[in-house]
């Protein structure tokens, strides 16, 4: 470039000269134009992203109420046991029972509580052999749901029926 070239003689841009080693706006001139300032449009209330999240989580706690009241409605109530017999074949008891759920066995001998839910298999039925000792001709059985926890295990009918329990004893089992 020569000592006194011109950029951007066209009008309506700036001028540029060149000066020695660098470049000069010449004065009374604007090298970046003035934006005009945008006007707001405001967002509609659809549109908007806080409207948006709360209406989704809106409708998923409402699909989740459906859901537990549904599943409160159709779930049946509590846990329980039904159908409580027992079989003393041989010496060995065989006590077999009815329920959904997983349940814990005890025998009950006067007033003495023995928990014998190890020896539940498959689920509905037990078997207790007689040379361990567990029971005799005057025990009864407890089936009770396993969500009762450590309540105490008793042969009264009310209890039972709270906590969704039966009881069958060792007298009322037929022999073979």
């Amino acid at each position: 470039m020569s000592g006194q070239d011109v950029l951007g003689a066209a009008p309506g841009q700036p001028y540029l000269t060149a000066q020695g080693p660098g470049v000069a706006l010449t004065p009374g001139s604007n090298a970046i134009p003035e934006l005009d300032a945008a006007a707001d449009k405001p967002r509609s209330l659809w549109r908007h992203p806080a409207f948006l999240v709360s209406m989704i989580l809106t409708v998923l706690a409402l699909i989740a109420a459906a859901v537990l009241i549904v599943l409160s409605i159709l779930g049946g109530g509590r846990e329980s046991v039904t159908d409580a017999s027992i079989e003393v074949a041989g010496g060995n008891a065989h006590v077999t029972w009815t329920s959904s759920a997983p349940v814990d066995l005890f025998v009950v001998t006067g007033g003495d509580v023995l928990d014998v839910s190890q020896l539940i298999t498959g689920g509905d039925e037990a078997w207790v052999p007689a040379a361990l000792g567990l029971y005799e001709s005057t025990s009864c059985f407890v089936i009770r749901p396993a969500a009762v926890g450590e309540a105490d295990v008793v042969l009264d009918s009310d209890t039972l029926a709270d906590q969704g329990a039966a009881s069958t004893c060792v007298r009322d089992a037929s022999s073979e």
